[in-house]
């Protein structure tokens, strides 16, 4: 019977609170196991029409489109971003400073929503997806609404008011 090596398996960290390993998981590293059934089940039915060619995958009605948002220094670009749901905004910290995304409701247009990024730093980016129009209003806690602060306007809508930052 051979003895374990000791070596810790690649994608697995020990924690020492812990002293076990865990495998890696967060935001960008979950499993992706239904795009995987997808594309099984996708091959499987490729013979199934008489030919050798495969189908293009089509993205499915409702899959969100991404729209990015730049953080840098002490500024949001764009402030508002205008985009149509369902939508993904990806905020980057394109900066050496630590920034997050915290939701806001700065005026009475504003749509309510909770979310909270966690601090990230420089060449890292949080996510979000809005699904329901409305104008979502975000700043950063690090630096504040006057100086960092944005509205995604997801579909037909409109923000009359400038936001703090402005």
């Amino acid at each position: 019977m051979s003895r374990p090596s000791g070596r810790i398996p690649d994608g697995f960290r020990t924690t020492p609170w812990r002293r076990r390993s865990q495998p890696e998981y967060g935001p960008q590293t979950r499993p992706r196991r239904r795009a995987t059934g997808l594309v099984a089940g996708l091959a499987g039915c490729a013979g199934a029409r008489g030919d050798d060619t495969v189908p293009e995958p089509t993205a499915a009605p409702g899959d969100p489109t991404t729209a990015t948002v730049d953080l840098a220094n002490d500024a949001v670009a764009p402030i508002r971003l205008p985009v149509e749901p369902p939508v993904t905004v990806e905020w980057v910290n394109r900066g050496p400073y630590v920034h997050n995304v915290k939701s806001a409701t700065c005026h009475d247009a504003a749509t309510p929503w909770e979310y909270f990024s966690g601090n990230y730093g420089e060449g890292e980016s949080e996510t979000d997806t809005f699904r329901r129009p409305g104008v979502y209003e975000d700043f950063c806690t690090v630096h504040g609404t006057a100086t960092m602060c944005g509205a995604v306007l997801v579909g037909n809508v409109t923000l009359e008011e400038p936001l703090p930052c402005e």
